[in-house]
């Protein structure tokens, strides 16, 4: 609103728009213009195209990796669990003597009794 109270508000101003006037030129600017976009969209086209494509390739790759990846956790894993069940048959055989030490050492102190 330029008017409050009856009083115009400072740094407003009241224009009258005025109409263009038709030039021949207008009317072209429309077709050229339709032409440049045309053009730009084609090339956003082939450049989202050449994305799509790099993440295509990218997928591949990753599906690879994770492929071997997966493999060689799963050779890993077998190989700690062969592991682990040797040391734990090694602390049972070392329990084992263990307590056969013991047993001998028991055996001897009844003996010299």
């Amino acid at each position: 609103m330029c008017y409050r109270n009856g009083v115009r508000a400072p740094g407003v101003y009241r224009f009258k728009v005025r109409s263009v006037p038709s030039f021949p030129m207008a009317e072209k600017i429309p077709g050229w213009l339709e032409r440049l976009l045309a053009w730009a969209e084609s090339a956003m086209e082939g450049e989202l195209k050449a994305i799509n494509s790099e993440i295509k390739r990218l997928e591949t790759k990753i599906d690879r990796l994770d492929g071997r990846l997966t493999m060689r956790i799963d050779s890993l894993d077998n190989q700690l669990t062969t592991r682990i069940t040797s040391l734990s048959e090694k602390i049972d055989v070392i329990k084992d003597i263990e307590r056969l030490k013991v047993e001998v050492a028991e055996l001897k102190q009844k003996e010299f009794r």
